[in-house]
This record gives structure tokens, sequence and C-alpha cells, in this order.
């Protein structure tokens, strides 16, 4: 027997026990990564410790309020150094997804929803990464020398927002530095549009096997990517119900982008060897 797709909508998350639903259980979600109906920046600013421009503000919906400060740091003081990156939140509707210590690094399509583990406004720095030597040769932080992206939650009167930042970090004993290169977030159009997306739209069977049957508003644009980003087909429905072949696909994790006059929903699917 073929082994098929198992097919989590973007209402889902992967949990240490499994796929688990983040609609009933963590609200909507967006992933990381994500820009079809988000508020997108490209930025592409670079920081560097101890020089001119060591230093970035984020304002991430554009309302004039800056949000997060980025701060890259490289202090020696005789055979004392501090090598670091760090991030701060700017006020207390902002919150960075961390692993109970230091602010998380995510992959491409991570699922940004209530679920996670959210760190609140406190005043302090956050660090991303360290190195530090005297008392003792330190390093910590889960961005030392890599890219990944940081999940945002942003709390507003009528409604929660997501959204991420990506960001290269590299921290050695000769310099810190770091790149924020683009992010983005929800507004509150988006947010609504998704809700309004999440009841039209399924993917089934589940399990599957050649095929993948999507039943979306007609006229939707439906666009699979592979785990690196790649978009490898993309289908305009002209019905209710679309099948998508993946026969000749290898096994692995795809994403499906449905988008419809209300919006777009993402799906995570994985194609299992047959």
């Amino acid at each position: 027997m073929k082994k098929g797709f198992r097919i989590i909508a973007a209402i889902c998350i992967i949990s240490l026990a499994g796929f688990s639903s983040v609609f009933s259980q963590c609200g909507h979600a967006v992933f990381a990564g994500q820009t079809t109906g988000l508020d997108y920046t490209y930025s592409d600013e670079q920081i560097i410790g101890n020089q001119i421009g060591d230093s970035l503000f984020i304002d991430l919906n554009g309302d004039a309020n800056n949000d997060l400060l980025f701060v890259s740091a490289y202090i020696v003081m005789g055979n004392a150094l501090n090598s670091n990156n760090k991030v701060k939140l700017l006020h207390n509707k902002i919150e960075l997804f961390t692993d109970t210590v230091y602010p998380a690094a995510m992959v491409y399509y991570d699922s940004i929803s209530d679920c996670l583990n959210w760190r609140q406004f406190n005043g302090n720095d956050l660090l991303l990464a360290v190195i530090a030597i005297e008392p003792a040769y330190l390093v910590y932080g889960n961005f030392m020398n890599k890219s990944g992206y940081l999940g945002i939650r942003m709390l507003n009167p009528n409604d929660t927002l997501y959204g991420w930042v990506q960001i290269n970090s590299f921290v050695t004993e000769q310099y810190a530095n770091m790149t924020v290169i683009d992010y983005a977030i929800e507004d509150e159009i988006t947010n609504v549009d998704n809700f309004k997306s999440l009841h039209e739209t399924e993917l089934y069977p589940n399990p599957a096997n050649d095929v993948v049957y999507v039943k979306a508003q007609e006229n939707s644009l439906i666009t699979v990517t592979n785990s690196t980003g790649q978009v490898i087909s993309n289908t305009n429905s002209s019905d209710i119900q679309t099948v998508v072949s993946f026969s000749d696909y290898p096994a692995g994790v795809y994403v499906f982008r449905i988008c419809s006059k209300n919006g777009c929903e993402f799906f995570r699917i994985i194609k299992s060897e047959d």
C-alpha cells in the first residue's frame, strides 16, 4: 500500500505529540516567511558592533511608533570580551516567541500562533547570541552565526496580530554584526479575511495517495512550494473542487497557498515515501 500525504491546515501546528489544531486551541496562525496577505517590508539593514549604526529601530506596522530595537555590541576590556547581538521590546503591546530564556530561532514556514511561549515587555534586552570571555568562556543564544525568524505577536485593542522578522546573526571573538533582512505582520483587515477563508477551504483526503483534492472558491489561485520556498506548481481553479497531482514530486514537506477574493490561506502537506 502506498503511503500518502498528511495534510495540516494553516490552522495547525506541529507539537511533540504530533499535529494539533491551532484553530480550536490556539486561534489563527501565520507562518514564518509568509508575505501574501501580510504587511511586508524588505529591509536589508546591517548593524555592526561598536560602530556608527550599531543599532536599528523597527516599526513593524508603519504606525510611526517603533516596536523593536536591534543592537550589536563588541566590547573588549583587558582580558574580558563580550560580543553579542540582542533585541529589545519597546512597549507592552509587542511580544516575542522565546524558548523561555532566549528568543527562539524559527525556520521557514514554522507556525506562529497563541500556542507558542511569548515573552512580554519588561524593559530588558533579549540576547540573540553571545560570546563572553572572563571570568569564563561562555557561548549562548539561539542565533549564533545563523539565519532565522523571530516570531512576533502584537496585542491590539480589537485583535491579536502575528508576524515575523528575518535576521542574519554573526557573533565571533573578533566582531558582532547582524542584518535585519525583512519583516511582515498582519493588519486587522488581513486577520478578518483569514477567518472568512478558513471555513471555505478544504484539502482531502487525509491521508492521500497521488493527488490532493482542493475545495475552495472558484477562481482561486493554488500555489505549491517545497521546503526551500521554491514554487513548483501554480493552478487556477475553475471549479469549486480542483485536483492537484503530486505523483512526480519526491517525499517531503510542501506548502499549499490558496488565495481567493477573501484573502490567502496556507496548508502544510507532508508527502511520504511510496
